[in-house]
């Protein structure tokens, strides 16, 4: 299986396979990345009528939120709700850094609740197993052997910020 890439920035990389969309951030998100991934799930969108996301977080920092950040997840949560099957999403960071991204993460799931199941994991194959076991997923997405690895090879050579 590969993910093909749709656009890099620098510390985040954003790609598809079917009606899986890949996000990988390797650093403070920005609000670039997010406009770029929505720009990824509209595309999307147009060949497929429902999506799944797999996003991957590396090396978060320690220091606060940049400003608009979490209005702007929010705005896409909301946007994209009604078409994801779910969202799985992986915070590889460690220590204090990584505990801190995934609370985040839990408090903003349950913020801006909706339909689409959205959980954190903390390896690749735990949320690939996760994602493809959803009742109601894909075909195209629950039959991806793979996934994991696919994952793993897309984020291969991205430039870390820490």
């Amino acid at each position: 299986m590969v993910i093909q890439l749709y656009t890099e920035l620098p510390g985040s990389r954003f790609g598809h396979a079917g009606p899986l969309v890949v996000s990988i951030f390797g650093g403070a998100t920005t609000l670039e990345s997010l406009d770029a991934l929505d720009a990824l799930q509209e595309k999307m969108l147009v060949e497929h009528p429902r999506l799944a996301s797999f996003s991957v977080i590396v090396g978060a920092p320690l220091t606060g939120m940049p400003k608009g950040i979490s209005e702007k997840s929010s705005q896409l949560r909301k946007k994209y709700d009604s078409k994801l099957a779910g969202s799985a999403i992986v915070v590889l960071t460690r220590g204090l850094a990584g505990a801190i991204t995934r609370s985040f993460l839990a408090g903003f799931s349950l913020a801006s609740w909706g339909e689409a199941p959205m959980k954190t994991f903390r390896t690749l194959v735990e949320a690939d197993a996760w994602l493809r076991s959803l009742p109601g997923m894909m075909p195209a997405v629950r039959d991806m052997n793979g996934l994991a690895a696919a994952v793993e090879r897309f984020m291969d050579g991205l430039a870390i910020e820490t």
